[in-house]
Parts: structure tokens; C-alpha cells; sequence
């Protein structure tokens, strides 16, 4: 690991990796959107550029913000670079922006402060930044298609048979026959799509969530909400414990290689994986660790984790290479996430099919009763 023996004992304090945020917090300028994935990547890759040519930290970041495409970003970096002119640390400066810099990136940039080697983990935040950039990718690309099939099938399904079967309603009702009951159900349903107050109710909202879709999207709580119900629902348990392997052992691997002790970086894993269970998962194990159970078994007791993470990690602990193991595991991770994805993927379009074909059964049969039972008339 890059970090000295002389700088080890110092990282082993939660309190030197966790430090005090400046107060009052920095903004996204209002209206504009903070960096995606692969910005917060190339930045980072920038930034370790330009402290191993022994550039001023102040001086380059305001080189960064001058480079950066994105305004808030760039406002964003030329605002860092003021805090640290006034005498601020760089990881005091980066946790001024939770919703830019995470927890994990501000922990790394404070590691790199104590360890001496910034360049070291700037580099590795640039490598993990790009890696779950693909891997948000291929997530993206892969729910794409189904996403947007689901999305036009419900607005076709919901507003077109309203206006084409009115007249054939309209018509049996004059015939005197009895309408059954599903007909009178989906009746009073076209009747509210039709009204103007539930058209403009529904434009609203539909608008207001394509205009606060990225904001809702990249928010800490939606995610956290997202991971833990898909760990829930048996369609997607695998792929979510996957995912949530993959995050872990990327995190716990790029901490190692930046000099973090193994006990704290399993307590700043739990973290980065993304939900509430898992911060708790990672203070508990920390807690065993220091009432003397060993390192292999308190982690196996953080749930979700795949075997065969355990396995590299006992592995790694065993041969004195754990970093290297863990970051294979990840490795393994991200491939079995890929092929579970693929695997949703190819379980939703079929469920998209049978809700469309549902819906359109029920439109003919509530369609077709009416008329058989004025058949049955005559």
C-alpha cells in the first residue's frame, strides 16, 4: 500500500478520516445540474494531472473550472478554489458540496491530506469514478428499451380507448341493455381520463417529473430507497446483491490501495454502497472487530455480500494481498452484474407484454359483454 507505517496509526482515528465540514454549506447555482459520473471522473484525472506537475491546489482548480463544459461545475470549482485561498483544507473544501463530492470522495481526499500521496488517491477516485460510470451505463442502456415501452404503452392504453370506444358505449346504452359490471368499471374510467381537470392534473405531473427526473434520480434517498426494495423483490434480489457486492468491494479495494487501514475501510464501505442498512452494517462490524472477533467473520455477517467475496477476502488476508483480492472481486462483481442485468431485462419485456395484453383484454371483453347481451336479446 502507498501509505508509510509513520502515517498508518494516524488513519486508524475516525475522527483524522471524518473531518468537520465548513459551515454554511456550498449550492449547486439553482436551475443548473451538478457533474455527471464521467465529469466527476475526467476532474479527478485532471486534478492528479496537475499535483504531481506541482501546480498550487487554489491554481488548479481554477484551471479545472476553466476546462469544465458544465456552468455549475465550473462555478462550483472556482468557489473551492477561493475556500482554499482563505486557508481552508482541500477535504474541508470538498465536503462544502454533499451533493457533488460523496462521503467516500471526501474521506479519500482526507486520506491523501494525512498520507501524503493526494496524486495516489486522486488517481484511484478517478479509476472508480470511470468504472461505475460504466457500470451505470450498461444499467441505463440495458432499462432504456423497457422503460420507454412501458411508458408509451400507458399512455396509449390510457387516453386512446377512452375517445375510440365512447360511441360503442354510447351506443349500447341506447339499445336499453344491461351493462355488465366490468363495462360500467371501465366506463366510469374513460369518463375521468376524458375530464380536463385530470388531462391538465396529469400533463402537471408528467412535466414535473421530467423536469426534476435527473434531480430525483441522482438523489441519495431515491437510490437508497431503489437498492433496498430491489433486494426485496425476487425478480431483482440477484442482480441488487450483486450491485451491492460490486459497490463494497470497489470501495473497500480503493481504499486499501490508498493506505486505509483494513478495519476503517470496512467501516467506510458500508457507506458507499448506498442505503441505511448498510452504514449500520458497516459501525457494527467495526464493533466486532474491536471486541476481538476476527476480520473473515465479521464480515461475513454483513448481509447480501456474495460467497465468493468472502472467499477472495480470506484469500487476500491469508496471502497479505487483500487489496489486490478484493479488487478482483469486484472485478467479478460488476461481470455477474452485467449478466444478472441482462437477465432482468429479459424477465421485464415479457411482463411488459403480458400488462399490455391484460389491459386490451380487458377493453374487448368489457366491450364484447355488452354486445352479446344485446344479441341475446333479439
Amino acid at each position: 500500500m502507498p501509505a508509510s507505517a509513520t502515517v498508518r496509526p494516524a488513519l486508524t482515528d475516525l475522527a483524522f478520516v471524518i473531518p468537520q465540514k465548513l459551515s454554511p454549506k456550498a449550492s449547486m447555482p439553482p436551475g443548473l445540474s451538478p457533474p455527471t459520473i464521467q465529469e466527476r471522473a475526467q476532474f479527478f484525472r485532471s486534478f492528479a494531472v496537475l499535483f504531481r506537475a506541482g501546480i498550487q491546489l487554489e491554481r488548479s482548480l481554477d484551471i479545472l473550472s476553466q476546462q469544465s463544459d458544465n456552468q455549475a461545475f465550473r462555478v462550483l470549482l472556482q468557489s473551492m478554489a477561493k475556500d482554499l485561498v482563505h486557508g481552508h483544507s482541500l477535504t474541508a473544501v470538498f465536503s462544502r458540496v454533499p451533493e457533488v463530492f460523496s462521503a467516500y470522495h471526501v474521506r479519500m481526499i482526507r486520506v491523501g491530506e494525512m498520507s501524503g500521496n493526494m496524486d495516489d488517491s486522486l488517481e484511484q477516485l478517478a479509476l472508480a469514478e470511470e468504472r461505475a460510470g460504466v457500470l451505470n451505463l450498461k444499467i441505463k442502456s440495458a432499462l432504456t428499451y423497457p422503460a420507454w415501452t412501458m411508458a408509451i404503452a400507458v399512455v396509449f392504453l390510457l387516453f386512446i380507448p377512452p375517445y375510440l370506444m365512447d360511441g360503442l358505449f354510447d351506443a349500447i346504452q341506447v339499445t336499453g341493455g344491461e351493462m355488465p359490471a366490468l363495462t360500467v368499471m371501465v366506463e366510469s374510467v374513460f369518463q375521468v381520463v376524458r375530464h380536463p381537470v385530470f388531462q391538465v392534473l396529469f400533463a402537471a405531473g408528467v412535466g414535473a417529473l421530467l423536469y426534476n427526473y435527473r434531480r430525483i434520480v441522482q438523489s441519495e434517498s431515491f437510490k437508497q430507497w431503489l437498492l433496498t426494495n430491489a433486494v426485496k423483490f425476487p425478480l431483482t434480489r440477484k442482480f441488487a446483491k450483486a450491485l451491492i457486492t460490486a459497490r463494497f468491494a470497489r470501495a473497500f479495494s480503493t481504499m486499501l490501495e490508498a493506505g486505509v487501514p483494513p478495519a476503517l475501510a470496512l467501516r467506510l464501505s458500508g457507506e458507499e454502497v448506498g442505503t441505511r442498512d448498510y452504514k449500520e452494517a458497516g459501525v457494527e462490524a467495526l464493533y466486532r472487530l474491536e471486541n476481538g472477533e476476527d476480520f473473515t467473520t465479521a464480515v461475513t455477517r454483513i448481509p447480501h455480500l456474495r460467497k465468493f467475496f468472502h472467499e477472495f477476502l480470506k484469500a487476500g488476508e491469508e496471502t497479505g494481498m487483500m487489496a489486490d483480492m478484493t479488487s478482483r472481486a469486484a472485478d467479478l462483481a460488476e461481470a455477474e452484474v452485467e449478466h444478472q442485468l441482462e437477465l432482468v431485462v429479459a424477465l421485464i419485456e415479457p411482463c411488459v407484454m403480458v400488462f399490455i395484453g391484460g389491459v386490451v383484454g380487458i377493453l374487448v371483453v368489457a366491450s364484447m359483454l355488452p354486445m352479446l347481451s344485446v344479441l341475446q336479446g333479439f
